[in-house]
């Protein structure tokens, strides 16, 4: 089945990376039976939300097996460490594209009100040095004068 080209746009228009389709799409073709809710979950959320809302469906599932694994070996404490790295790997995924946006604009918002603030300091020492027609008519009258 995997994916046609408008649900690749879809999925482009709501932020994904290439790499994020690929899995997007091995994950479709991996599980043909639930492949189109899979597309449709992919292009309402955010791919981080989108891998949360699939480990959720599928995590209760692998944990049933590994309970019938535990009663068969009688071995339960091998599946805990597993869980913490998968989870951790999970976060470390996410923190690579993380970008400060609130701090970026403020630096933007404190440049442009610098840049302001220094127009506006030109504009009105330009207006000191400016004498109006009334104060330059008088200027020229005292000067014929005298």
């Amino acid at each position: 089945m995997g994916l046609s080209l408008t649900d690749t746009l879809a999925l482009v228009s709501n932020g994904y990376k290439v790499s994020e389709i690929a899995q997007v799409s091995a994950l479709v073709s991996s599980d043909q039976e639930n492949g189109n809710n899979i597309i449709e979950l992919a292009k309402k959320l955010k791919f981080s939300d989108f891998t949360q809302a699939i480990d959720i469906f599928k995590g209760p599932d692998k944990s049933q097996q590994k309970t019938s694994e535990d009663e068969q070996t009688d071995k339960g404490t091998d599946d805990q460490p597993e869980k913490v790295n998968n989870d951790s790997s999970a976060d470390d995924q996410a923190g690579e594209d993380d970008v400060d946006y609130k701090k970026l604009y403020e630096e933007e918002k404190s440049l442009r009100t610098q840049l302001q603030q220094q127009k506006q300091l030109e504009n009105n020492q330009g207006a000191d040095e400016k004498k109006s027609d009334y104060d330059i008519a008088l200027q020229a009258a005292v000067d014929v004068l005298n």
